[in-house]
């Protein structure tokens, strides 16, 4: 894995003594190509022409012995971020995931007519598999907690489980509805895929990974954009788009405590102690258009508001909290990729992205990169710790 940061650090390096970013060439890679009635595998063995995306400047040269291992970061609120390349894409990037070894980044696509999933490995530069298999917008993309698995969710009613060595289809989940969101349980026992039940009557289906039999369905309003699990206290959360965020008990699927808010909620994410769930409301709408809004931080004891502040952005898209649990980065209507400290929802920092608009942000698990989904493109950002200069 060495290697790996010293391309993360010479990146960082050039990026700060250039400003240049990488061209983005179209790229021949292995596509998993599966037929609805007759699934197949994956192409397994890598393209022999693929081209690697190139650091900022083009090489990557020697790193020096001192530079070349892993920072240890304790902290990323005193931290800087730069840009160090970008992945352009055939269609609208809607949501990113790391595996969980934070070499590989995937990409849920989908607006007009391209509804895949692009697999990046980040330690070749190179884009490793296409998984072609959903027939509307692919909403969003999970690893298993083992990083053996992949699971995507679609407009088209289906979650695609995918065996991330290869890209073979493993399974196959039906619903009436759109599904929005996905996620693994921490442990990996269990898959929540969250959508339209049949309007404007919305779910939560939880699977067991192990038989892929349903354990349970939890019912909701309208659609749900965010799914996140609470295991220290044995919650569930999920919704947004009826305004409200239930949360439910993981063992009963009893709805302990609903979250009221103004307006939609389209990204969620809880801090790394269980006891704050961060939503990104939309506070003031005018013709049917979200016109601002707030984050707020709800205390999963009692499942009332700690505290809250404005975002100066029209709509948050995405929310991840770092893995270090002390920052939040923010996606939004514009291009503007915000950071806020967790413990009060400040705004620590901001960056331009050049981007339209952003669709999601998220950390790697080890504190490396942020992928930001922009309008036809996924950027990688560097986490520069504290103490490190860049030219």
């Amino acid at each position: 894995m060495k290697n790996r940061y010293r391309f993360v650090v010479v990146m960082l390096l050039l990026a700060a003594c250039s400003g240049l970013q990488a061209d983005g060439t179209e790229l021949d890679v292995p596509v998993a190509d599966v037929s609805l009635d007759e699934p197949t595998p994956a192409v397994q063995e890598p393209a022999e022409d693929v081209e690697p995306t190139d650091a900022p400047g083009g090489t990557s040269p020697s790193v020096p012995d001192e530079v070349s291992e892993r920072f240890a970061i304790t902290s990323m609120s005193y931290a800087s971020f730069a840009q160090i390349t970008e992945f352009p894409l055939p269609d609208t990037p809607r949501a990113v995931a790391f595996s969980p070894d934070s070499r590989l980044l995937a990409v849920a696509l989908g607006n007009s007519d391209v509804f895949d999933v692009y697999i990046w490995d980040l330690e070749l530069g190179e884009l490793m598999l296409v998984l072609r298999e959903h027939e509307g917008i692919v909403w969003d993309v999970a690893f298993s907690p083992d990083g053996r698995m992949i699971a995507s969710s679609s407009a088209d009613g289906t979650v695609c489980i995918w065996r991330t060595a290869d890209g073979e289809l493993l399974r196959r989940l039906e619903h009436p509805g759109d599904i929005s969101a996905i996620a693994f349980s921490p442990d990996g026992t269990v898959l929540a895929a969250g959508g339209v039940k049949e309007w404007p009557v919305a779910a939560v289906w939880l699977y067991d990974t192990q038989t892929w039999a349903l354990i349970d369905e939890l019912e909701a309003a309208w659609n749900i954009p965010g799914i996140v699990f609470f295991p220290e206290r044995g919650y569930i959360a999920g919704g947004g788009i009826s305004r409200n965020v239930s949360v439910w008990s993981e063992s009963s699927g009893e709805e302990l405590f609903l979250l009221y808010h103004p307006g939609q909620v389209q990204g969620l994410d809880r801090d790394r102690d269980g006891d704050l769930l961060i939503t990104g409301p939309c506070i003031e709408g005018e013709d049917y258009d979200c016109v601002a809004s707030e984050l707020w931080a709800w205390d999963m004891a009692d499942g009332t508001i700690a505290y809250q502040a404005g975002v100066d952005t029209t709509e948050v898209n995405g929310l991840d909290v770092s893995p270090l649990g002390d920052l939040l980065v923010v996606a939004g209507e514009d291009r503007l990729l915000r950071l806020f400290a967790v413990d009060d929802l400040s705004l620590t920092a901001y960056y331009d992205t050049g981007e339209g608009r952003l669709f999601d942000a998220v950390f790697s698990p080890d504190a490396t990169y942020v992928a930001v989904a922009g309008t036809d493109e996924v950027q990688l950002w560097g986490i520069v710790p504290p103490g490190v200069d860049t030219p």
